[in-house]
């Protein structure tokens, strides 16, 4: 899990290295990288959803403290990542910075669209996390009596908003800013209950690294149209459901013969049926698309020889270990990350040498940020709410 999420976090870099360097993004793989990072901050979703479900579940935690507890994560570097991307905008893009723009972002109500506030182009990615923080705020909302049947609304809400997302331009902008929001929870929520799945169910590698190759086709191909699509979005996290799963699961799945063959029967018409939804639909050029299609099969192809790798050999343990270390950063690569970018490039240049210390600096900010930073700012927090905070009212960090 560690390794996919930082993988993730690595796309959504490489993906704006590719937007501002031009070295990255006038190349076919670097225009590519450019177009897969929202595709990443689904899987980020996703993982959202399934680390709440793991950090929560029976262990009878308050909404007091669900919150506090999120808030000690998110907030210490979200408020950096932020103060440093406003002084950004302010002082290498020349922007003009509103009482209303600034509070809007860290009250975490900015989004690309500006339905409220516009964010800031100095750091774009940070209108995912006002869609994570509400994702956070429904939660605890459900938590306590009758979480059941308030996940249940709350799922029946998301997909009588995501059903009806074209008809949202009738609502005033506010209302258009939670309505996106409540399409896109589908995905949070789908990352909630995939948990579930991985328990009772599972996941052979060959199947997870198959359907996880339909995600180049799906990000192609468009449901409702736009840059934020949660039509295509949730499919492409359906496509990522057995990786998930496999990801989760505690042993290899002991199939029979027949389970097989019902699963990749099921898998292959699945298969079939996208292919045949990307090549009518999708604008990739004809040789893009006929790759696309290829992507799922040639990742089966490989998928015997590579599990016997991961699981048999030292490769098997690098890979452990790398991804425990871009999990453990990937928040904060993901928040920093565009911001020392603008800045490489205006101290730097569009060269390839300023594309690298770019690259270093946003690792090595990230590392510093969690390892170091991060820890003492819980560690003190916690000691002033022991200090301040009378006891009978203190939450329980559980």
């Amino acid at each position: 899990m560690e390794l996919l999420r930082g993988l993730a976090a690595l796309a959504v870099l490489f993906a704006h290295l590719a937007i501002n360097y031009d070295c990255m993004g006038k190349t076919g793989w670097g225009h590519a990288l450019g177009a897969w990072g929202i595709s990443a901050v689904v899987v980020f979703f996703m993982l959202s959803g399934v680390v709440i479900r793991l950090s929560t579940e029976g262990r009878g935690m308050s909404r007091a403290g669900f919150l506090y507890r999120r808030a000690l994560r998110i907030i210490p570097i979200f408020f950096l990542a932020c103060s440093l991307s406003l002084l950004v905008e302010r002082f290498c893009l020349d922007g003009k910075l509103t009482e209303g723009v600034v509070a809007g972002h860290y009250l975490f109500l900015a989004t690309l669209q500006g339905w409220i506030v516009e964010v800031t182009p100095a750091n774009p990615a940070l209108w995912s996390l006002t869609y994570e923080v509400a994702f956070y705020l429904a939660f605890a909302v459900c938590m306590g009596a009758g979480q059941k049947p308030k996940m249940a609304i709350w799922c029946l809400m998301g997909v009588i908003a995501l059903c009806a997302y074209q008809a949202m331009q009738v609502v005033p902008q506010y209302g258009q800013q939670l309505w996106s929001i409540l399409a896109y929870s589908t995905i949070w929520l789908l990352g909630y209950f995939l948990v579930s799945l991985a328990r009772n169910r599972g996941i052979p590698f060959s199947l997870a690294i198959f359907s996880f190759g339909l995600v180049p086709m799906i990000s192609r191909t468009p449901v409702f149209g736009g840059y934020l699509d949660p039509g295509q979005h949730l499919l492409l996290a359906l496509a990522t459901v057995p990786m998930f799963v496999y990801c989760l699961q505690s042993e290899r799945p002991a199939w029979p013969l027949k389970h097989y063959f019902v699963v990749w029967s099921v898998a292959i018409s699945i298969t079939s049926a996208i292919t045949v939804w990307h090549l009518s639909q999708s604008a990739s050029l004809a040789q893009n698309k006929y790759l696309y299609v290829l992507v799922p099969w040639g990742l089966l192809a490989l998928s015997f020889p590579l599990d016997s790798v991961f699981r048999n050999t030292a490769l098997g343990s690098v890979l452990g270990g790398v991804g425990l270390f871009l999990g453990g950063i990937s928040y904060a690569l993901y928040v920093f990350h565009f911001p020392i970018i603008l800045i490489c490039k205006q101290a730097f240049g569009q060269n390839a040498h300023s594309l690298l210390v770019a690259i270093g600096a946003t690792i090595v900010t990230s590392a510093i940020l969690e390892y170091y930073v991060q820890p003492r700012v819980i560690r003190r927090t916690k000691l002033w709410v022991a200090m301040v905070v009378p006891k009978p009212l203190r939450v329980r960090p559980e």
